[in-house]
């Protein structure tokens, strides 16, 4: 009653009257947005980037969304490691296909095992840094494994995580086992149906032969607010 309009996401309870319900969380993340990054990270200059960069640019890569312990639960690191590795070989890909990328929750244990089974790993801080490398040549490595990643394996403990890896349309898993969001309709339960529901994730990726829609909260609440407060804009 107090605002003009309200934008929440729909797992966080019952929709306003003068509400939009997002899916997840709004997000920078477009198709658009990730062709712009890579065509920024394939420029002249980013060939000066460390090897790390020359790897993830090679393509057909999965990449790992890893978040960590939460409140109500921590990681099970071994139980996360299992599942990783489970999908990798129903996809019959090798780890050396994956690239991890850490979060401040996530548990060093997950991401050293992932290193040492041949993974590509990004770890916080560098991984989550505006900027790495020399001068223009800098890329932000989270950016970049979006923007390369030809599918996604996201622990099932972020709303934002799957969100991003849900906006870039590629196919995409979410790890439930050994991870806060299992218990049967906690709001973590009731964000992974709805993307299941509307097809933006899979049970496995060895059954992801082609990519879903990208989620797209952010333009669609943009279009309910514009709408909504009588907005005009003429991109639209």
């Amino acid at each position: 009653r107090l605002f003009d309009a309200v934008v929440a996401p729909a797992h966080d309870g019952e929709p306003y009257a003068n509400g939009f319900a997002t899916v997840g969380a709004m997000s920078w993340v477009s198709p658009e947005a990730l062709a712009a990054e890579r065509e920024s990270c394939l420029s002249a200059s980013a060939a000066r980037l460390p090897g790390e960069y020359a790897a993830l640019a090679e393509g057909d890569r999965v990449v790992l969304l890893c978040g960590g312990d939460t409140r109500r639960q921590a990681l099970n690191s071994d139980v996360v490691l299992h599942a990783v590795l489970a999908e990798l070989r129903r996809a019959h890909l090798p780890p050396s296909r994956l690239v991890a990328v850490g979060s401040r929750r996530t548990p060093a244990a997950v991401l050293d095992a992932l290193s040492a089974a041949g993974a590509l790993v990004w770890r916080p801080p560098q991984a989550w840094a505006s900027r790495v490398g020399d001068g223009q040549a800098a890329f932000n490595p989270y950016a970049a494994c979006l923007a390369f990643g030809s599918s996604f394996l996201v622990t099932g403990d972020s709303v934002s995580l799957a969100s991003d890896a849900c906006s870039t349309g590629r196919p995409v898993v979410v790890l439930r086992d050994g991870v806060d969001g299992q218990a049967p309709g906690s709001k973590l339960d009731r964000f992974h149906q709805a993307l299941r529901d509307r097809g933006h994730i899979s049970h496995s990726l060895a059954v992801s032969p082609t990519a879903p829609g990208a989620l797209s909260d952010a333009d669609d609440a943009a279009a309910f607010l514009e709408k909504q407060l009588h907005i005009f804009n003429p991109a639209m």
